[in-house]
C-alpha cells in the first residue's frame, strides 16, 4: 500500500471543485491571518489519523483519514457568510457521493471514501468570515 496514491486521488477530486466553488485548493493548511482576501473561498486538505484492524489469518484494514477545511467570506457586510459556507460544504459532499453510485472508489482505487463523523462549523449570524472541518474516510482494499 503506497498511501500517497489514495490521498493524490482524493485531491485530484476536490480539485475539481477549484474556480468555480473555491478560489484556493491546496494540501498546504493556511490560517486565515496568513490569507488574502483574494484567496477565499479556500479548501485545504490534510492528512489525518489511519486506524489499521488487524485480525488473525486476514489481510489489515487501512483506513485513512483527511481533513478538509474550508474558509468562505462574504463582502457584503449585511449578510451572513453562513450561506455560502452551506453551498461549499454541499459541494464537497456531492463530489464524495457520485450521481447513481453507492460509493465513490476514487476511480477504482479504493472501496469507498466518504464524509464521517462531526462537521464542525465555525461562524457568527453576523459574521463575514465562516469556516468548516470536515472528516473524510478512505477504506483502502
Amino acid at each position: 500500500m503506497v498511501r500517497e496514491t489514495y490521498y493524490t486521488a482524493l485531491f485530484n477530486l476536490l480539485m475539481t471543485l477549484s474556480g468555480t466553488q473555491f478560489k484556493t485548493v491546496s494540501r498546504k493548511l493556511r490560517l486565515p491571518a496568513n490569507m488574502n482576501p483574494a484567496d477565499y473561498d479556500a479548501l485545504f486538505m490534510t492528512v489525518d489519523k489511519q486506524p489499521i484492524k488487524q485480525q488473525l489469518g486476514l489481510p489489515a484494514v487501512h483506513t485513512l483519514g483527511a481533513q478538509l477545511t474550508i474558509y468562505v467570506s462574504n463582502t457584503d457586510d449585511k449578510v451572513s457568510a453562513d450561506p455560502k459556507l452551506n453551498a461549499a460544504i454541499d459541494a464537497v459532499e456531492k463530489v464524495l457521493k457520485p450521481c447513481g453510485l453507492p460509493t465513490q472508489t476514487l476511480g477504482g482505487l479504493v472501496q469507498n471514501c466518504w464524509i464521517e463523523g462531526t462537521i464542525e462549523v465555525f461562524s457568527g449570524s453576523n459574521s463575514q468570515f465562516a469556516a468548516a472541518v470536515i472528516p473524510v474516510k478512505i477504506l483502502v482494499p
